[in-house]
């Protein structure tokens, strides 16, 4: 089973866990029943903003959803292994490099976002969320709420994340930078 269908069957088994109607859904997470439904589906792929609406409500984190959905229970990743996905609207990619892990509180992951691309999120997926990036390459806008910072390569940044986010990147390169979360 690919990534797409595995992460399909994984968003079922999320609402159905959780004892929540599609109507139900919709409504928490501002995303209509017919894409929730193509979504659970397999039909439509979901967005890292959809992705994130949802992963509020069921109290996770987007790296707890994508390796739930991909493997579950392997501790050591090779590099072909690492799970990779990609944003359909904006292409922004991220690969897991350490999954979260029953005791560990950290996730790793690489990002890649394509010149001009833009990904906003309304809220994080839990609040006070723990992030630290290191810019490896490129530039990155970052907003957090009213807050605004640039990037550059060998630049970090550490912050709880509580409300509005997005990321941008301005250049006419790929933006690449690593994320360590933690888990509140």
């Amino acid at each position: 089973m690919n990534t797409e269908k595995r992460l399909a069957a994984h968003l079922l088994k999320l609402r159905q866990q959780h004892k929540m109607s599609l109507d139900t859904l919709a409504t928490s997470s501002g995303i209509s029943k017919a894409t929730l439904s193509r979504m659970e589906n397999a039909s439509t792929s979901p967005t890292a903003s959809q992705l994130n609406s949802l992963c509020n409500i069921y109290g996770i984190t987007l790296s707890q959803l994508m390796y739930d959905a991909e493997s579950g229970g392997i501790s050591l990743f090779r590099a072909a292994q690492m799970p990779e996905w990609t944003d359909p609207q904006s292409g922004y990619q991220r690969r897991l490099l350490s999954p979260p892990a029953s005791g560990f509180n950290i996730e790793l992951l690489e990002i890649k976002l394509p010149a001009g691309a833009l990904v906003q999120f309304a809220k994080p997926p839990l609040p006070g969320l723990e992030q630290h990036l290191v810019m490896q390459q490129g530039c990155l806008q970052l907003t957090l709420d009213t807050q605004h910072f640039e990037l550059h390569s060998g630049d970090a940044i550490r912050f709880k994340l509580f409300g509005t986010s997005q990321f941008h990147n301005p250049g006419k390169h790929t933006a690449q930078y690593l994320l360590a979360v933690g888990n509140p």
